[in-house]
């Protein structure tokens, strides 16, 4: 049974604005533990490592502590908040765009770009000890 992309963005769109909503509200940092099986595994943090506190500190209008954390969190909650912008505007002019625009076939220099983001970052965190 396939589910009507409404729904689907709808479900997407909830999801996301109840973790934001337990995020600001009911987060407590826990300085030194680390659910990240990377880095329990490894040693060493991962590209994403940070992205947490980072969104955290984001929310509650820390925006340098928020790129001193996890530069790239400031990117990731950018895509999310457009993308929620986008479904809401699908879902009211009744056309799916926003999928279609995900599964496109993206050109090899905004893959490498990608990578080299996610390589700086993962640098930074290995350099700042996340």
């Amino acid at each position: 049974m396939q589910f009507n992309y409404k729904v689907k963005y709808s479900v997407i769109i909830i999801s996301i604005l109840t973790g934001y909503f337990f995020l600001i509200n009911y987060f407590e940092l826990n300085h030194g533990i680390t659910v990240c099986y990377f880095k329990n595994i490894t040693g060493i943090p991962c590209p994403s490592c940070g992205s947490t506190r980072a969104t955290y500190a984001l929310l509650h209008g820390n925006v340098l502590s928020s790129i001193l954390i996890n530069p790239l969190a400031i990117i990731t909650n950018f895509i999310i908040f457009i993308s929620i912008f986008w479904m809401i505007f699908d879902i009211i002019k009744n056309k799916e765009t926003f999928c279609p625009f995900l599964k496109r076939d993206w050109d090899t220099i905004i893959k490498i770009i990608g990578g080299l983001l996610i390589l700086i970052n993962w640098g930074w965190n290995i350099h700042n000890g996340l």
